[in-house]
């Protein structure tokens, strides 16, 4: 009660003295304005009420009454403290430290002890079926495993068809097949690259010509090749083991197997000459063949009906015949992809006299040996002797496309070659008041879209597949009515290339120079009645850039090395009769 007393007096006593403040300050505010007035002056900015001043003087007060009531009330207030345990530890005793740090050194578990009720636990799962087999190695008999007679064993036996039975119902064959089948392919290559292990056991003939060692003879004795002779040849460049030759036709008299009236290739695998790896037959009769470029799977051959033939080696051999010649068995594949039904105005009207794959810039593993494939293919190059250049593009098309309105795609097949561009020189160069021929046709390297095809107009013409033309427009022969048979570029510097002439000239080019830089003799042969034979084909070597090959229609193979002889050729040997050189290629 008397804190309240105090309270109330001194906030009487407050307001007291803040009415006294208020009058005095109202005196002084009078005088000033009485003297302002006295002396015609406008009132100062001091004579206004202060209110900083007055909320100053006013939280000492408030705070001292809140403190006093706090004092008031701490009186009536009470806190009670509660303890709790976080952890709670006993000591140990001094057996246990001493088991903890001794105790534990030189002891180990034994065994242990339980009721004799607890031995046999009950758990929810099936009972494990057991089987008794046994082997034995090395075997007594001809199985070498066995199992027992026992009845038990029996019945679990039939219980395994029984259940083997009702699993094969529920197979699916469509899947199953196509697992078999590229199981079976890469089994198979892996078949063939476990050949390589045997290379050096493979049949080689010493040979009696000066430019080798030794010789590999492809297996001609067979009935298959009777009466028929090699007029191309060609090596994969993604495995220099496995070549492919094409075949001249076969004279109907003189055989009585089922394919006499076909075109005939082979696929060859070297660690096994004795055999063809793959047969392939055609409608037509292959002139030229290539492979590829990154694969050996898919084959191509140009024909002399002008057509374009392709052969997917990975097709299932189950998908063509099988035919027995002369007591072999083998399995004839057909064209997976034939060109005859293309329209008049996109197809060749003359045979096809050379062939090959358009080296791409980019990656393309179409027809690659793992099998994977691009969704943009590649391009192929073809050149009849009339001298129209096709360039045809390499499809694989998905497997479940209905493709039963193509008539050119073989049943099951999924390759595809699409026409994309012609370019007919006759026209182009304005050669039509000659009777033009073209013999062979090369894509530089490193530009794919430079053409240079040779020719019997005594010049090799250089053309584009698209885009405006480059120079020079033609190479210069040495004389006019001299022909070109044959090109190829370095593989060391692709800005120049070589041309076999039918004068007995190989001349060698630059790329950006119409002129020859020069010119390599080969010697007269006196087989032919001291003429001067035709180059039919020159091959820069893929080992050693100052080393060149050629053949002449004497049957005889040149060698020039130009860090040894410039004017003559090192080595010059003719081959026997029987040996007739029709094309030449090497291993890359």
């Amino acid at each position: 009660d008397d804190d309240d007393d105090d309270d109330v007096n001194g906030g009487g006593g407050g307001d007291d003295d803040d009415d006294v403040d208020r009058n005095n300050q109202s005196d002084h505010s009078g005088g000033n304005n009485e003297g302002a007035k006295a002396g015609g002056r406008p009132a100062s900015g001091n004579n206004r009420i202060q209110f900083g001043k007055a909320l100053a003087s006013a939280e000492p007060e408030a705070l001292q009454k809140s403190r006093r009531r706090a004092k008031a009330l701490s009186n009536l207030i009470e806190l009670d403290a509660v303890t709790i345990n976080l952890f709670d530890l006993s000591p140990m005793t001094e057996y246990d430290m001493y088991i903890r740090s001794f105790g534990s050194s030189n002891t180990s578990q034994t065994g242990i002890q339980c009721t004799v009720d607890e031995m046999d636990k009950s758990i929810q799962s099936d009972k494990i079926k057991t089987h008794t087999r046994w082997t034995q190695h090395p075997p007594d008999d001809i199985r070498g495993y066995g199992k027992d007679s026992s009845s038990a064993d029996l019945i679990s036996d039939n219980a395994e068809a029984m259940e083997r039975i009702g699993l094969e119902q529920k197979t699916n064959y469509k899947h199953y097949i196509s697992f078999l089948r590229s199981a079976g392919f890469v089994m198979s290559a892996i078949l063939d690259e476990n050949l390589s292990l045997y290379s050096t056991n493979r049949k080689k003939r010493a040979s009696t010509l000066n430019f080798t060692q030794e010789t590999i003879r492809l297996s001609a004795t067979i009935p298959l090749f009777a009466g028929r002779r090699v007029v191309a040849s060609t090596f994969c460049k993604a495995d220099d083991f496995v070549a492919m030759t094409c075949f001249s036709p076969l004279p109907t008299a003189r055989s009585t197997d089922s394919i006499r009236s076909k075109g005939l290739a082979c696929i060859w695998n070297l660690n096994t000459p004795s055999f063809p790896q793959h047969v392939l037959v055609s409608e037509s009769n292959p002139t030229c063949c290539c492979f590829a470029p990154n694969g050996a799977n898919l084959a191509f051959a140009g024909t002399d009906t002008g057509t374009v033939i392709v052969w997917d080696t990975k097709e299932s051999s189950s998908m063509h015949k099988r035919s027995k010649i002369g007591g072999i068995e083998y399995v004839i594949r057909q064209p997976s992809y034939v060109t005859d039904a293309f329209d008049q105005k996109n197809t060749h009207k003359a045979p096809i006299v050379s062939i090959g794959a358009i080296r791409s810039l980019g990656n393309n593993t179409l027809g690659g040996t793992s099998g994977s494939v691009s969704a943009s293919g590649f391009q192929i190059g073809t050149l009849d002797s009339y001298g129209a250049f096709s360039t045809w593009t390499v499809v694989q098309l998905p497997s479940e496309q209905d493709l039963s309105q193509d008539l050119r795609l073989y049943p099951g097949s999924t390759i595809k070659v699409a026409f994309s561009s012609a370019l007919n020189l006759a026209l182009t160069e304005r050669l039509n008041h000659i009777n033009l021929e073209t013999y062979f046709h090369s894509c530089q390297p490193s530009i794919p879209n430079r053409v240079f095809l040779a020719t019997n107009a005594g010049k090799i013409i250089h053309a584009v597949r698209f885009g405006e033309r480059v120079a020079p427009r033609s190479y210069s022969l040495l004389t006019g009515g001299d022909c070109a048979f044959m090109l190829d570029f370095s593989p060391w510097n692709e800005s120049y290339f070589l041309a076999g002439c039918s004068r007995g000239n190989v001349l060698l080019f630059n790329a950006d120079d119409r002129e020859c830089i020069e010119n390599f003799k080969i010697p007269t042969s006196s087989d032919i009645g001291g003429q001067e034979p035709s180059v039919t084909w020159v091959q820069w070597s893929c080992h050693r850039p100052a080393v060149f090959f050629a053949v002449d229609t004497a049957n005889t193979l040149h060698i020039w090395d130009l860090l040894e002889n410039i004017s003559e050729p090192v080595l010059s040997e003719t081959c026997p009769k029987y040996m007739q050189v029709d094309c030449l290629t090497q291993q890359h």
